[in-house]
């Protein structure tokens, strides 16, 4: 895109310059844009590239963001020990005393990793930390992101009581400071917790909220139909068929013009079978959208 293509021209131009601070600031923003359209191999790519610049420069506090930022795209891989050690170099680098904030977004990132080892309760204990430093300094949207965190941790270990409490604070605080992006995926949180506890009205009511924010704030196909096929759950299980059929249609409709994922949600749609209504259409989605084959289990789960 566009501000990819003036990167690389800035990048040109710094590198005549000889300037090793100012190639490796815009190595960096490339590195970064390309994390965020998803292409995580050319993304850590120009994070190595800045991180060997950065060690000959000796400049510590560029070493550590980046070693973070490593680690963010490894856990992205599902690379997790690689974003644990790079994750840990970041603390090591940074400064206790006056770069605390900048050690909570590594603790933030280590707990994640944890969570994929199913390591509950170091990943709990590094979420906590960060909390705790996020708080200190006002912060409340990493702070949400903390406290998602650890409902998810709780929701993975069955402790629903406790996630909804941790994802509720979430929602609260995403509200305060009106981030309705985050809110949408905080609602979408607290309604599986609420499905699974079967207090399906609740579910309905933050989903509907949920719903509305999506379309408001253009959110992604996949997120704003699995929304939809959650509240249309909710409705069904308190016998309201109508509007639950409604609700599908507008998913359905949602993903016409994605025919492999149209094809998936019509082929699941016809099934017959004992598997929950919205985790097979789901799975169906899952597969549509990234190809992603989802063996049968009896373990519960959901999305972040």
């Amino acid at each position: 895109d566009s501000s990819l293509h003036y990167n690389f021209m800035a990048l040109k131009i710094r590198q005549k310059l000889k300037d090793p601070h100012l190639v490796a600031s815009s190595l960096s923003k490339i590195g970064l844009m390309y994390q965020e359209k998803g292409d995580y191999l050319k993304a850590i790519d120009y994070h190595f590239r800045v991180l060997e610049i950065a060690e000959k420069l000796n400049d510590r506090q560029t070493i550590g963001h980046t070693h973070n930022n490593i680690a963010i795209v490894y856990e992205k891989l599902k690379n997790v020990k690689k974003a644990i050690y790079h994750a840990k170099k970041a603390i090591d680098t940074f400064d206790p005393e006056t770069e605390d904030y900048f050690i909570a977004k590594a603790y933030g990132n280590i707990a994640g990793s944890y969570h994929q080892l199913k390591k509950f309760d170091i990943s709990r204990d590094y979420y906590l930390k960060a909390l705790a430093i996020f708080k200190k300094y006002g912060d409340k949207s990493s702070e949400a992101g903390a406290e998602n965190g650890l409902g998810m941790n709780f929701r993975l270990q069955g402790k629903l009581e406790e996630a909804l409490k941790h994802y509720k604070r979430a929602y609260d605080l995403s509200k305060e400071i009106n981030e309705k992006n985050s809110k949408v995926v905080y609602a979408h949180n607290i309604a599986i917790v609420l499905k699974k506890m079967k207090r399906y009205a609740e579910a309905e009511a933050f989903l509907e909220r949920a719903a509305v924010d999506a379309e408001k704030r253009g959110h992604s196909a996949p997120k704003r139909i699995q929304v939809r096929l959650l509240l249309a759950e909710a409705q069904r299980k308190q016998l309201r068929l109508d509007e639950a059929e409604r609700t599908l249609r507008a998913a359905i409709e949602m993903a016409a013009p994605v025919p492999v994922l149209s094809a998936a949600l019509y082929d699941r749609f016809s099934s017959r079978g004992e598997a929950d209504f919205a985790d097979k259409i789901l799975s169906a989605m899952r597969f549509g959208f990234g190809g992603h084959y989802e063996k049968p289990s009896d373990a519960g789960g959901g999305s972040k």
